[in-house]
C-alpha cells in the first residue's frame, strides 16, 4: 500500500485586512486573541488541514508556542465560536474547530496535492471546484479525529513535546509521610515542679500537693490519660488564687530543699488531715 499523501500544508495566506467579526474580536481580546488565533490557524493548516479537535492537548501546543494561559486561551476560542470566526455548529456537534474561510484557504492551498482527504460532515464551503478530494466515511475513517495530530502530520518536535505535557500532567507518587517520634514523657523532680509554681507566683505548699499527687499516681490525670506536659497540667489545674504564695506568709517548706523538703511535706500532709479530723469530730 502506497504512502499517503501529506494532509497538512506549510505555509498559508493572511489577508492584510481581517472582517468585522475579527476585528471585534481583536478588540475584545486584544494582542493575545492575536496569537491565539493565528497559532490555531497555524495548527489546523499544519495537521489535518480543514479542521481540529477542541482538546486539552490543542491548549497545550498553543501554550507552547506563545507561552498564554490556558484559561485565557479558552476564553480566546469561546470568543472566536461566539463571534462566528469559528463555527459554531460543527463544534457543538462533533467538538471540532473550523470555518468556511479556514477551509477555503485550506483547499485553494491544497489544489497541487495529488489527493486530499474530506470528511464531508465537517465541510462548511463549496467544493465544486476542487478534483483532488477524495470522500472519507466519519464512521470509517482510519484517523484519530478525537486527536491533535489527525492525519499523522505532527512534527517529530510536537510529538516530543506532547510526551513531555502527559509526563508533566502525571502527578508524583505521594511522599511517604515520616512518623514523628512520640517524646517519651519524663516526669519532673519535685524540687523542679516547686521551683516552676514559685517562678510564677504559687505556693511551695501546692507545688508539693501537685507532685504528690502525680507522683503517687504514676502521671496520670484524674481521668487516667498520661500526662504529656506537666507544666501545662499544673497551669490548668493547679494554678489557682487559693495556690497562690501569700505576702508575708510563713510555709513549713521555707528555706527546704531536697529531702528535708519532703519530709516536712509529709509532717504538714499529716498535721493538715487532723486539723480536718479534728473540725469534722473524728
Amino acid at each position: 500500500m502506497g504512502r499517503l499523501t501529506k494532509q497538512g500544508i506549510d505555509y498559508f495566506p493572511l489577508d492584510v485586512q481581517f472582517d468585522d467579526k475579527s476585528e471585534l474580536y481583536l478588540i475584545e481580546k486584544e494582542a493575545v486573541g492575536l496569537a491565539v488565533m493565528i497559532t490555531l490557524w497555524q495548527i489546523i493548516y499544519q495537521n489535518e488541514g480543514y479542521f481540529i479537535n477542541n482538546s486539552g492537548d490543542l491548549h497545550l501546543l498553543i501554550k507552547r508556542r506563545i507561552n498564554v494561559n490556558i484559561n485565557d486561551i479558552n476564553d480566546c476560542i469561546n470568543a472566536m465560536l461566539k463571534r462566528g470566526i469559528l463555527d459554531a455548529r460543527l463544534y457543538e456537534k462533533y467538538g471540532i474547530l473550523t470555518s468556511k474561510a479556514i477551509q477555503k484557504r485550506y483547499f485553494d492551498a491544497a489544489k497541487r496535492k495529488k489527493e486530499v482527504r474530506v470528511i464531508m460532515a465537517f465541510i462548511v464551503t463549496n467544493l465544486d471546484s476542487y478534483t483532488n478530494l477524495i470522500n472519507v466515511d466519519i464512521n470509517n475513517i482510519d484517523v484519530d479525529i478525537n486527536g491533535i495530530n489527525v492525519g499523522g502530520n505532527a512534527t517529530k518536535e510536537e510529538e516530543e513535546e506532547e510526551g513531555k505535557e502527559e509526563e508533566d500532567r502525571t502527578p508524583p507518587p505521594p511522599t511517604p509521610k515520616k512518623k514523628t517520634p512520640v517524646k517519651k514523657f519524663q516526669p519532673p523532680t519535685q524540687d523542679e515542679v516547686v521551683a516552676y509554681f514559685e517562678s510564677n507566683g504559687y505556693s511551695a505548699d501546692a507545688a508539693i500537693r501537685a507532685y504528690r499527687y502525680y507522683d503517687a499516681g504514676n502521671w496520670k490525670d484524674a481521668k487516667g490519660s498520661q500526662v504529656r506536659n506537666w507544666k501545662q497540667k499544673m497551669i490548668a489545674v493547679w494554678f489557682k488564687d487559693e495556690n497562690k504564695d501569700r505576702p508575708g506568709s510563713t510555709s513549713v517548706f521555707q528555706n527546704l530543699t531536697g529531702r528535708d523538703r519532703q519530709n516536712a511535706a509529709v509532717l504538714d500532709e499529716f498535721l493538715r488531715r487532723k486539723e480536718r479530723e479534728a473540725a469534722s469530730g473524728l
